[in-house]
């Protein structure tokens, strides 16, 4: 809450994926509490929440939720902030990181009231094609081999069901190949330690989650078919990682949604930033001041 009184406008910050708290918490940085901090600054009233079952949030864990289904708790957050008569009922913004912009953008489809989402570092491929993007970039910046590469992402589309008809069994054999490669890259002294119980309790946890409900639904999700459904501006602001080589497609497909729908849209690249918002270009790392900046401006411009 910004000090003083009166009606303010007001924000709901939706986290990604995983057990995240509401600071969404890196190393003991808290990206989304210096966020609030800056935006309450502003005179914005910011309303954000842990992740199901995680801090003060109860409930089973929130991997056996889907990604449509977590947009139900944006939903009544978003009710919930609305409510509050400090709040300006008719300047209410929605901002979602990684998967949270999905969720976001599935919620502000259900609610005609929102002035507009921000969408930090979200997605624009359906799941199944964005792992195997963000997997592949991964190992060209570690100077993996071309060959290697390519085997790599033969073992990730059976491990992840593709085509759907492939045997369970032939999905274990894969995980079982990733393991293995990711071990391989380990320091020595990290490898000779390894046993095959070792690696058979990582195949095992690699196919609880490639099972899971969450997984399963995020692989199929589309998400432009959500953001094609809204009439409120869209800022996207991207840490200039996550659009280098061939992530940027992920522009390609989220400009030619806006060209189609001729959304009121804006987009952003902040640079020296990894995905969950901290430098990449200094020692110690901190959270990326540039990119709070560029959401705090956006805010302000579209609420």
């Amino acid at each position: 809450m910004p000090p003083g009184t009166g009606v303010h406008p007001g924000v709901l910050i939706v986290l990604g994926s995983g057990s995240i708290n509401r600071d969404g918490e890196v190393d003991k940085l808290k990206p989304f509490q210096a966020m609030t901090t800056e935006l309450v600054k502003k005179g914005f009233i910011v309303l954000r929440y842990d992740n199901r079952s995680t801090g003060r949030s109860p409930g089973k864990p929130i991997e056996e939720f889907t990604t449509t289904e977590l947009a139900s708790d944006a939903q009544a957050a978003f009710g919930f902030l609305k409510a509050q008569k400090e709040v300006d009922a008719r300047r209410i913004g929605l901002i979602g990181h990684s998967e949270g912009a999905i969720i976001a953008a599935i919620a502000a489809s259900r609610i005609p009231e929102i002035r507009c989402l921000l969408a930090l570092n979200g997605p624009a491929l359906p799941g199944y094609e964005d792992i195997l993007l963000t997997t592949e970039q991964r190992l060209r910046e570690t100077g993996t081999s071309d060959d290697t590469i390519r085997s790599y992402l033969t073992n990730m589309r059976l491990y992840l069901g593709r085509p759907t008809s492939t045997p369970l069994q032939k999905r274990r054999g894969a995980a079982r190949n990733i393991v293995r490669f990711e071990m391989n890259r380990l320091p020595v002294s990290q490898r000779v330690k390894l046993t095959k119980a070792d690696i058979e309790s990582s195949v095992n946890g690699q196919m609880h989650e490639v099972l899971s409900r969450w997984e399963q639904h995020y692989l199929s999700l589309n998400p432009t078919v959500h953001y094609q459904k809204l009439s409120c501006p869209i800022g996207l602001l991207f840490s200039g990682s996550e659009v280098e080589g061939p992530l940027s497609k992920r522009l390609a497909v989220f400009r030619n949604v806006f060209k189609a729908s001729k959304q009121a849209h804006s987009i952003r690249l902040i640079k020296n930033v990894d995905h969950n918002l901290i430098t990449t270009d200094q020692n110690p790392r901190a959270v990326s001041s540039a990119f709070i900046k560029a959401v705090v401006k956006e805010a302000s411009k579209l609420i």
